[in-house]
C-alpha cells in the first residue's frame, strides 16, 4: 500500500469546529481497546473535511499556537488533569480569531505544524483590502480563495487573491514567509509575463515596493493588451506555438512553460 503524502493546510481558526475533544483515551485508537493513556482524541470540522489530534505534543504545540502566552509542556500535562481540554481548545479558537494555522495532515490525522505562531489574517486581509481597492480603480475584479499547489514538496494550500480584467490577471499567493505576485495574460492560452517573491509576511512589505511592483505589472499587461489587439494573425502564428498548462501540477514547472510562451509571443511581436 502506497503511503499517504502530508499536505499543507491552512485553517482559518474562525472555521475550526470541535466535535469532540478528550485528554484521555484508550491506548488502541482502532478499536479503542486497551489501558488508558494520558493522550487525546480530537476531532475537528473544518469546512467539510474531518481533522483529528491524537499525539499529546501536537496537542501541546496547537493549543500554544493558538495562544498568545505560551505554555510549557509540563503544565499542559497538568492542565489537562484540572481541566475539560475541550473547553481549554474552545477557548484557545477564541482567542485566536482572525488568525490562520498552518497544519501538515496525513490521511487526516494533523501531524505537525509550519509555523510556531499563528498568522494574523485580519494583517493579511487589511492588505488585500486595500489592493483590491486600488485595482478595482484600474478596472479589475477581485477572487479570494485557498488555492492548491505543488511548491516541489507535495500538495500544499495557500491563500491567493486573483485580480482579473478581461485577459489581464494578477494573483497574489500568500505562501509562508514568501508571498508571490504574478501576472499573466490570458487569450485561450497562458502566459506568465513577470514574477516576483517578496521575504517576509505580505503585510510587512513595504507599501511603496509592493505598490512599485503592482504598477509595473499593470504597465506591462497593458502594453500586452495593446500588442494583442493589433495582431490580426495573433492566434493564426500562435496556434502551434503555445502550450497549454492546466494539467500541470508543480508551480515550477508551471511557471516555465508559460514564461516559454510569452517568450515566444515577444519574438513575434514585441
Amino acid at each position: 500500500m502506497t503511503e499517504s503524502k502530508p499536505i499543507l493546510m491552512h485553517l482559518f481558526a474562525d472555521k475550526i469546529k470541535i466535535v469532540d475533544a478528550i485528554a484521555f483515551r484508550r491506548s488502541n485508537l482502532e478499536d479503542n481497546k486497551g489501558r488508558w493513556v494520558k493522550q487525546p482524541k480530537v476531532h475537528l470540522k473544518y469546512e467539510n473535511k474531518d481533522l483529528y489530534i491524537v499525539d499529546k505534543h501536537i496537542m501541546h504545540n496547537f493549543l500554544n499556537i493558538l495562544l498568545l502566552e505560551r505554555m510549557k509542556y509540563h503544565d499542559y500535562l497538568q492542565l489537562v488533569d484540572e481541566f475539560p481540554l475541550e473547553v481549554m481548545l474552545q477557548e484557545a479558537l477564541l482567542e485566536a480569531r482572525g488568525g490562520i494555522v498552518k497544519c501538515w495532515v496525513t490521511d487526516n490525522n494533523i501531524e505537525g505544524f509550519s509555523e510556531t505562531h499563528i498568522i494574523n489574517n485580519e494583517a493579511i486581509g487589511f492588505t488585500l483590502t486595500e489592493l483590491s481597492v486600488y485595482l478595482a480603480s484600474k478596472g479589475y475584479k477581485v477572487r479570494h480563495a485557498m488555492e492548491d499547489y505543488d511548491f516541489g514538496e507535495g500538495k500544499t494550500t495557500s491563500f491567493t487573491s486573483t485580480f482579473i480584467n478581461k485577459g489581464k490577471v494578477i494573483s497574489i499567493v500568500a505562501h509562508d514567509r514568501n508571498p508571490i505576485i504574478q501576472s499573466r495574460y490570458i487569450n485561450n492560452t497562458v502566459m506568465l509575463i513577470s514574477s516576483r517573491v517578496f521575504k517576509g509576511f505580505l503585510s510587512t512589505i513595504e507599501a511603496g515596493e509592493l505598490y512599485e511592483s503592482i504598477d509595473e505589472f499593470l504597465e506591462e499587461l497593458e502594453h500586452i493588451e495593446y500588442l494583442v489587439s493589433h495582431a490580426p494573425d495573433y492566434e493564426l502564428v500562435l496556434k502551434n506555438q503555445l502550450c497549454g498548462t492546466e494539467y500541470i501540477r508543480k508551480f515550477r514547472d508551471k511557471n516555465k512553460i508559460e514564461k516559454e510562451n510569452y517568450s515566444t509571443f515577444r519574438y513575434y511581436f514585441s
